[in-house]
Parts: C-alpha cells; sequence; structure tokens
C-alpha cells in the first residue's frame, strides 16, 4: 500500500474515532443531565449526576467500537513511519579534533 492510500486510511479513521467519541460524550451527558433541563449544565452536576456520568461511559454502543479504531490507528501510523525511515545506514566515524595550532610570534 502507498503512503498516500496509508494516508487517506489514516484520515478516516481518525475521523471515525472522533465521531464516536463524541458519541461516547454525549452518551455521558445524557446520562448525567437526564430529562431535566435544570441539570444540563455539567458546572452544576452533583455528585450522583458525575456517577451516572461515569457508568454510561461502559455501556455506550461507541465504548466497544472506541478500541479496535484507536489499534488500527496505531497500526496505520507505524506503517506511515516504517515507510519514511531510510534504509540503515553504516554508523559515521568522526575524525579526531586536531589540537589547535598556536603560532608565536607575529602580530594577531
Amino acid at each position: 500500500m502507498t503512503p498516500p492510500d496509508l494516508t487517506r486510511r489514516l484520515a478516516a479513521r481518525k475521523l471515525a474515532a472522533a465521531r464516536l467519541a463524541t458519541d461516547l460524550i454525549l452518551d455521558c451527558d445524557r446520562a448525567a443531565s437526564g430529562r431535566n433541563g435544570k441539570r444540563a449544565d455539567p458546572a452544576r452536576w452533583t455528585e450522583t449526576d458525575w456517577r451516572q456520568y461515569l457508568r454510561a461511559a461502559p455501556r455506550s454502543p461507541a465504548s466497544s467500537r472506541l478500541p479496535p479504531l484507536y489499534h488500527a490507528i496505531g497500526d496505520i501510523e507505524a506503517a506511515l513511519c516504517d515507510r519514511c525511515r531510510p534504509a540503515a545506514s553504516p554508523p559515521i566515524r568522526l575524525r579526531r579534533a586536531h589540537p589547535q595550532v598556536v603560532i608565536k610570534g607575529g602580530s594577531p
């Protein structure tokens, strides 16, 4: 697969992951807010509201689809990095630095 193909696949997977993450957050917000309009602002949530928010995360359909998607993104990024790296080259041997030559006499 060519790098442009991998890049397109990576972009598509990242877009899908972003949408799923948004769905997960919305599911949790709905669980915490309930039908009460007064609880729509997370700054006013009680401890119970926050517990409901956290309990909703594993039950959200998005939570089961995100890990495989993140794994696929990692695989594609690794494949892109492998293709971008140059072939292994022999190590560069550095020469020893020569001592600075000091000329005595003469004008500075």
